[in-house]
C-alpha cells in the first residue's frame, strides 16, 4: 500500500533577530522561518521506513540525489553536496553544503553543519565571509496517539540565514527594513521545499519498498550511489537544517 495523502500541515515564522559585531561596528540581520507537515503512512510500513531511511537509498532520498550535480562522502554522517552552478548577476556560482545525517530511535535528523559559494571570481568567494546560513530537517514517523490504526511520517524545517549589512541604500536602513522581507522570502521557500522534500522521500520509501518486495511493475530503478563523488543530472539545490552555519539550498 502506499503512503497516503497530507494529514495536517503547521507552520510558524522565526522572527528576525538584529545582530551586531564587535567589531568595527558591523550590522547583521538575521532572518529564518520554521514549518512542519505530515503525511500519512501505512501502520505495516513503519519498521520498513525506518530501514529505508538509513539504507543508502534513504540516504540518497534525503540528499536529494536528483537534483544535486555530486556529493563526496566525508565520515560515517556527514557528506558535502555540490547543489550545482547558477549565474548570479555576471558570475557562475555553486553553493556547497557539509551535511550531517543523524538516526535516532523513530527519527532522523538532516542539517548543516557548513557552507560556501564557490566561483571563479575572488569577488564570489568573497562573500562567504557576508553571510551565515542554516537548515534543519528533522523527520519523525510513528503512530498518531490519538488514532492508534493511523501512522504518520512528519518532517519540520528550519531556515535561518545571517546577513551583513554593508551596502548603500541599506547601511541607512533599519534591520528591519531588511528583516521583514527576509523572513517572508524564508517562510515562501519552506512552503515550496518542505512539501517537495517529504512527498520526494515518501515516493522513494515507495519504490524501494515494492522492491524490496519483489512487486514488479511499480518500482523504477533507484538513481545515483552513495560514496565519494556520487554525481547525479540536474542543477538544483541540495535539500530541506544544531550549530554551525550552512544554507538553505533552494531547489
Amino acid at each position: 500500500a502506499s503512503a497516503s495523502a497530507s494529514a495536517s500541515a503547521s507552520a510558524s515564522a522565526s522572527s528576525g533577530v538584529s545582530v551586531s559585531s564587535s567589531k568595527g561596528g558591523e550590522r547583521w540581520a538575521t532572518v529564518g522561518a520554521r514549518r512542519s507537515i505530515r503525511r500519512g503512512l501505512d501502520k505495516a510500513d513503519l519498521e520498513r521506513f525506518a530501514e529505508f531511511v538509513a539504507s543508502e537509498q534513504g540516504v540518497n532520498s534525503l540528499l536529494n540525489l536528483e537534483h544535486i550535480r555530486a556529493y563526496d562522502q566525508l565520515g560515517e554522517r556527514r557528506y558535502r553536496v555540490y547543489c550545482g552552478s547558477f549565474k548570479l548577476l555576471s558570475w557562475y556560482v555553486e553553493p556547497v553544503l557539509d551535511l550531517e545525517v543523524t538516526w535516532r530511535n523513530g527519527s532522523c535528523v538532516l542539517e548543516t553543519r557548513s557552507c560556501e559559494i564557490q566561483g571563479a571570481s575572488p569577488k564570489v568567494r568573497e562573500q562567504n565571509r557576508r553571510f551565515k546560513a542554516f537548515y534543519r530537517y528533522k523527520i519523525e514517523w510513528g503512530v498518531d496517539p490519538q488514532d492508534t490504526k493511523t501512522a504518520y511520517v512528519q518532517t519540520g524545517g528550519e531556515l535561518s540565514m545571517n546577513l551583513q549589512i554593508y551596502t548603500f541604500p541599506f547601511t541607512r536602513l533599519p534591520l528591519s527594513a531588511v528583516e521583514a522581507p527576509g523572513n517572508k522570502l524564508m517562510q515562501a521557500l519552506l512552503r515550496y521545499l518542505l512539501p517537495a522534500f517529504l512527498d520526494s522521500l515518501i515516493a522513494d520509501f515507495s519504490e524501494w519498498r515494492d522492491e524490496e518486495l519483489g512487486e514488479p511493475g511499480e518500482a523504477k530503478e533507484a538513481g545515483g550511489s552513495s560514496g565519494s563523488s556520487s554525481s547525479s543530472s540536474g542543477g538544483g539545490g541540495g535539500g530541506s537544517g544544531g550549530d554551525g552555519s550552512g544554507t538553505a539550498a533552494a531547489t
